[in-house]
């Protein structure tokens, strides 16, 4: 038998891997079990590929997709441009609409050189909107602003990405 000593040493030393599930709180739990019960329900329902493609349509049209009827007027709203300024080059999207837009939009632009100390600034005219220090903006590297739908009005000529070294102060 083990002597206490060695079972105490042994505790301490030795690892205890335990399961990823068993790492996981309460709420964390939750969430996996709620997801799972989703996943299999979806499983059950799509027995055959046929029955697969149903459910996916189906789960699309109820988180709110729907789909596109050729000839169907487009959803209302005007496109803005986003016009890039500064060491920025291009962005994606290339324009937004904001009746369309979620209550976010993740725009990525790249710069055209290598910039240490730098400033990012989103404009709609002349109204500065947003504006965020970079320590580092490299041309190998995608950029992101995360845009917000209550910046905007819809009556925005253009929106300027600008991305610049940060003024001396």
């Amino acid at each position: 038998m083990e002597s206490k000593e060695f079972k105490a040493l042994k505790e301490q030393l030795l690892s205890r891997r335990r399961n990823g599930f068993d790492r996981l709180d309460g709420a964390e739990r939750d969430t996996l079990e709620s997801y799972c019960a989703g996943y299999k329900a979806f499983l059950d329902a799509g027995k055959t590929e046929r029955l697969c493609a149903g459910e996916v349509v189906r789960l699309a049209e109820q988180a709110g997709y729907r789909p596109y009827v050729r000839g169907a007027a487009a959803a209302q709203g005007r496109e803005i441009p986003l016009k890039p300024q500064g060491a920025a080059r291009y962005t994606v999207p290339v324009s937004l609409c904001p009746q369309r837009m979620g209550e976010q939009l993740v725009v990525r632009f790249r710069v055209g050189r290598n910039i240490r100390g730098g400033v990012v600034k989103v404009f709609a005219g002349d109204k500065p909107l947003y504006q965020r220090k970079r320590p580092v903006m490299a041309p190998g590297e995608m950029e992101q602003v995360v845009f917000q739908k209550a910046w905007f009005t819809g009556g925005e000529a253009e929106i300027r990405l600008v991305a610049e070294e940060e003024e001396a102060q």
